[in-house]
């Protein structure tokens, strides 16, 4: 039965009246075209220019004659093709706003007519207007079964009626108008109630499939709402392939994943037209992926999959390509048969990618569904092997649930028995979990979520048609979770139903959530045997506690959901209900948001600013930059964070953190179980064993025996494993399981746990106990609060070495993790094998070091990393091979210090040394050091690269055995030699001032020079052993000056092994500015003092300057041509 007209008095509606009056509509609402841009900034903008046309009225009142015709006519869709033209209007009449919305109801457009009327309400231009604008808005309220808002709407016309009294026969006519409105109203909610179904209103889907006009059935700026999305996906997949179709250059996006999900999602009807008339380009730009394939490339073949949004390698083959593109397009065509045909042929070819095959198989599968006779081969899809596999996405889900559904509806309608052999869970619990686990996979996409919850109350209200009742207890379930869904996200915005799913005619149906609400008020306990008989999904959940009215069995539930995966979803369940966080978090506990920011609990309690009744939470954040505060709110401390200005406040109801915390052993089961063990084990519970026996379950644990290296970083584990109890053997069961995961991960070498919600540090002991084979273990980002060794603790069997009490790892990492110095030392005692120890960003200070036993320990350690904290002088360790102190705030090095003959690499990058002896004294204590890092500090920050590299060679020994890398770069013998003789010149002229002798000494002795000034007596005269002095020399002075300046020579020293093309290159950055070397010429000359010098250009670049006849301090001239 179609929806009641509502009626619209246009007797009275003067067009060009409201044109020059006062108030205007616009397109403020849906069908105005809001979305186009066009409309004006202001959207109750208050008057139409003065400069309008007298043609610009005309069309205004040629489009209100328009849309009047076709609401008389009932002829609705012609209404919404109008509305596109609506977007060259400025503003118009909020007549037609009303118009637009009375449109809308009868396409279940609630939310969008709602919307519309309102700002014609909004925008009347009389009192007397608005009061009939408030009329249609009840009415349609009355027909929606509304009776709280059509009393509104009756009061707010009756007060606009009493405002507007002048005599007493006004008053009469008053009553009568509205005692006349009031009888209408409540005939109209009579007749809306009658049925327990309200009227379905004619699904759009269904109008348009007669049309036969591409540009008429969505045009691009139609109403608001999913439609809108729809179509802006595929515009947006069209102006891609329109974009690649002139550069032919590949996408960093696929068009193509657009378009499927545009299909799967929103239903191929929809998409239909506006992809059909894409199909050439979409071909051609398929061809070019495939081409681009096929072009052999050094690192692989780079193309858009089909199932991935961004780039990625090809793993598929030409053959598969082509034929899964025309599976789609058969698909648009809603030609299922040979869709599925050309998904089963391209999910033959090759079995190597899993993936891809799953995804066929799931696209074949939902094909299928559109054909006949289904049961038969949907029970062979279930049993295959590719049902099985691990691979988890939305899309698979989607399809096992609609198989289940499928297979259900032929159950309860005891239809064709015969094959129906199910020994397992029941086709509708599984129907039910699959849709869940769509959901959960959908991540962040609402609106698909939401479309999920709908079809499980759709499939739990059609089972009325069928059975005795409602199964109320499921339904009044998921009802609430639907609801708190919808007040958790942006779905309630986006949602308009009746377009895929029924779900308004739920909504509408009053009496049915009526009783929802009914049956949830009153339940004041739940047992195992329901009171109303009926079989429920939920079933297994259920115990014997009492719980709160408002509750019901919700908290049960929350429990076994929180185990089963399904947190994401319910995560909101509790903070809605009872108005407390989900779990029960304690002082310390670490708490994660959404977005992987983590934060340990240091105050829970009331503040007054929320009130009594809403629990807040004090955060010290892992980030300090997220902080707000020092815990203290309105001159009241609460707690004191230990990083300032790091903490802040939150409610335990805020919906961006992860309510959830999860333990190792179940995230493992999670990430690396198989899935179909996963889906048995929700299913049968505590029989689980006893089906697949111990050795059927074992071989499932051993797939983790290949994992040699495991990353579990911020996946929310605060603990080993859960000690669960069970009515059948106790304890036995959950620790044969956690021992059967262990035993599978018995050859893991590397674990990364960083940045998960650890508070107790005896929690990873348990961990790393059950792990023989472990090597190196990362537990950066994990602040702990309790550090005891767990009692009893059990090592496995070669776990030990030597050493029974103690671990074999030789890494550890604990950056950020804000551990002491004291807990430290004693962790080292369990670790003898220990080589590498990251203790970075931890805070510490000096005063942390000194009593610390890592200062005194004789362990070797091959690397020590106390970068990021807050050290201001060098500790004493000679313990570490390579020691990394950057980021720190190093000022100091100790005077007197013995010799640390065991650090042969060392970091002092950005820290705060400002004084050259603090290098010398290094250099004094550091006779080893082979690798040196000390950029970004004061001494080195106001000069050149090029003088602080030569300062540091020489006034530390370089060698191939010696300091051999400085700050990253590898130190060649010719840039040693070539550091040290300059910077004995500049010592020898007093331009620097080195006071480490033993260093000097070694220098002069290297180079045979001799102490300036330092000679006996006659020593000046001697003038054949100056020469001799000079020729033993291996470098040589060189006076340098341009022949185009007037400039005194300048002198440098050389090798004389500098070959000239490095010479040149020093000439060119030194003297001439970079000049090029082609652009400048060098020469000498010999007797220059006489009557017969001779003048030798300099000009083999393969050459050295030994192979020349210089002298010392010999003149070498530079020339080039000026400008």
């Amino acid at each position: 039965m179609e929806h009641p007209a509502i009626h619209i008095d246009f007797e009275d509606t003067d067009i060009l009246q409201q044109l020059s009056g006062d108030v205007v509509g616009g397109g403020g609402g849906g069908g105005g075209g809001a979305e186009t841009g066009e409309i004006d900034n202001d959207p109750h903008s208050t008057a139409v220019s003065s400069t309008s046309s007298s043609k610009h009225k005309a069309e205004i009142v040629a489009m209100y004659d328009q849309l009047r015709k076709h609401y008389v006519e009932a002829n609705y869709m012609e209404i919404m093709f109008l509305l596109p033209q609506l977007t060259k209007f400025n503003m118009f009449p909020p007549i037609f706003n009303l118009i637009i919305g009375c449109s809308l109801i009868h396409f279940g457009r609630i939310s969008s007519a709602f919307r519309e009327i309102g700002f014609a309400i909004c925008m009347a231009p009389t009192e007397n207007k608005k009061k009939e604008f408030i009329k249609v808005l009840a009415y349609t309220y009355a027909d929606l079964n509304k009776k709280e808002h059509v009393m509104g709407c009756l009061g707010e016309i009756l007060d606009i009626s009493r405002n507007n009294l002048v005599t007493t026969i006004d008053f009469d006519n008053m009553k009568t108008e509205i005692c006349k409105l009031e009888k209408e109203l409540l005939q109209r909610l009579e007749q809306a109630s009658v049925n327990n179904k309200l009227n379905k209103f004619k699904s759009f889907d269904d109008q348009i499939l007669d049309l036969q006009t591409v540009d008429k059935v969505f045009p691009k700026d139609s109403f608001t709402g999913k439609c809108q999305i729809i179509i802006n996906k595929i515009y947006h997949a069209d102006s891609m392939l329109e974009r690649w179709n002139k550069e032919r250059k590949p996408l960093k996006n696929n068009p193509l994943k657009i378009l499927v999900e545009a299909i799967f999602v929103f239903g191929p009807n929809i998409a239909y037209y506006h992809m059909l008339k894409m199909e050439p380009i979409m071909n051609q730009y398929f061809e070019f992926l495939v081409n681009q394939a096929l072009i052999p490339r050094p690192k692989g073949r780079i193309v858009s999959s089909f199932f991935t949004g961004s780039v990625s390698t090809v793993s598929i083959t030409y053959a598969q390509q082509i034929k899964t593109i025309k599976g789609f397009i058969a698909m648009l065509r809603h030609e299922y048969k040979e869709a599925a045909d050309l998904f089963a042929e391209a999910a033959d070819i090759d079995d190597n990618n899993v993936e891809y095959k799953t995804n066929v198989v799931f696209l074949r599968t939902y094909c299928q569904a559109n054909e006949t006779n289904q049961s038969k081969r949907d029970l062979e899809f279930l049993t295959s092997k590719i049902t099985k596999n691990p691979i988890k996405s939305s899309l698979k889900y989607h399809v096992l649930a609609k198989v289940y559904h499928r297979l259900h509806d032929l159950e309860r309608f005891k239809y064709r028995k015969s094959i129906l052999k199910n020994s397992g869970p029941s086709y509708r619990d599984m129907a039910l979990k699959c849709y869940l686990s769509a959901a959960t996979l959908a991540e962040d996409d609402d609106l698909l979520i939401g479309e999920y919850y709908d079809n499980i109350l759709n499939f739990l209200i059609d089972e009325d048609e069928t059975r005795n009742g409602l199964n109320m207890k499921d339904l009044a379930f998921f009802y609430q979770v639907r609801n708190l869904f919808c007040l958790y996200s942006d779905y309630n915005y986006l949602h308009i139903p009746g377009l895929v799913c029924d779900w308004q005619v739920v909504k509408q149906n009053t009496k049915l959530l009526n009783q929802i609400q009914q049956y949830i008020e009153s339940r004041n306990s739940i047992n195992e045997n329901d009171a109303d008989g009926n079989a429920s999904v939920c079933e297994p959940f259920a115990t014997s506690k009492k719980f709160t009215t408002r509750s019901f069995d919700l908290v049960s539930k929350i429990r076994v959901l929180e185990k089963i995966g399904y947190q994401d979803l319910f995560t909101g369940l509790h903070h809605f209900f009872f108005g407390v966080s989900m779990l029960e978090y304690a002082i310390n506990d670490r708490i994660s948001t959404k977005d992987n920011h983590i934060a340990t609990i240091r105050y829970i309690g009331y503040i007054p600013e929320w009130g009594e009744k809403t629990l807040a939470y004090g955060l010290e954040w892992d980030d300090p930059t997220r902080g707000k505060n020092n815990g203290e709110l309105n001159s009241i401390t609460y707690f004191s964070p230990r990083i300032p200005q790091s903490a802040s406040f939150i409610k335990s109801t805020n919906k961006k953190f992860n309510w959830v915390r999860k333990s190792f052993v179940q995230v493992i089961k999670e990430q690396y179980l198989d899935v179909d063990y996963k889906n048995r084990e929700i299913q049968i519970g505590n029989k689980l064993v006893e089906e697949l026996g111990w050795d059927e379950l074992n071989r499932y644990y051993s797939n983790l025996s290949n994992l040699k290296s495991l990353t579990l970083d911020h996946q929310l584990i605060y603990r080993a494993w859960e000690t669960k109890k069970t009515k059948e053997g106790g304890e036995e069961k959950g620790e044969r399981e956690r021992d059967s995961i262990f035993e599978g991960l018995r050859n893991l070498e590397k674990l990364d746990i960083s940045c998960n919600l650890f508070n107790d540090l005896s929690e990873v002991y348990l961990i790393i106990s059950k792990l023989p084979k472990l090597k190196e273990l990362n537990l950066n980002g994990n602040r702990f609060s309790s550090f005891g060794v767990p009692k009893n603790l059990q090592f496995s069997n070669s776990n030990s070495n030597s050493n029974s009490n103690s671990f074999s790892l030789t890494s550890l990492k604990l950056a950020s993790t804000l551990i002491s110095m004291e807990t430290i030392d004693g962790i080292l005692q369990l670790l003898p094998h220990l080589k590498e120890l990251i203790l970075s960003g931890n805070y510490y200070r000096d005063e942390d070091l000194i009593k610390s036993d890592l200062l005194l320990t004789k362990k070797p350690l091959e690397n020590l990393d106390m970068s990021y904290n807050t050290l201001c002088t060098i500790p004493r360790l000679n313990n570490a091979g390579s020691l990394n102190l950057s980021y720190n705030k190093i000022e100091t090095v100790p005077t007197n210090i013995e010799k640390w003959t065991s650090i042969t690499s060392l970091d002092l990058r950005y820290n705060r040394i400002s004084q050259w002896e603090q290098i010398d004294s290094l250099s004094l204590a550091l006779p080893n050091l082979q690798k040196l890092r000390i950029n970004h500090n004061p001494i080195v920050d106001d000069i050149s690269i090029d003088e602080m590299t030569m300062q540091l060679i020489a006034r530390f020994q370089c060698g191939t055995d010696k300091l051999c890398e400085l700050n990253g770069s590898k130190l060649t013998k010719e840039e040693i030699e070539n550091a040290e003789l300059y910077f004995i010149s500049k010592v020898q002229s007093g331009d620097i001032i080195f006071e480490n002798e033993p260093r000097w000494n070694q220098l002069l002795e290297k180079y045979g020079e001799q102490e300036k000034g330092g000679g006996g007596e006659g020593d000046d005269d001697d003038d054949d052993d100056e020469k001799n002095i000079v020729n033993f020399r291996p470098w040589i002075k060189l006076r340098l000056q341009t022949e185009n300046s007037l400039s005194q020579f300048q002198t440098q020293r050389f090798l004389r092994s500098t070959s000239i093309l490095s010479f040149m290159g020093f000439i060119s950055k030194t003297v001439l500015n970079n000049l090029s070397i082609l652009h400048f010429q060098l020469h000498y000359y010999t007797n220059e003092e006489s009557n017969f010098k001779a003048k030798h250009p300099i000009e083999n670049y393969s050459s050295t300057l030994n192979d020349y006849s210089l002298s010392e301090n010999q003149n070498i001239y530079i020339t080039y041509n000026v400008g």
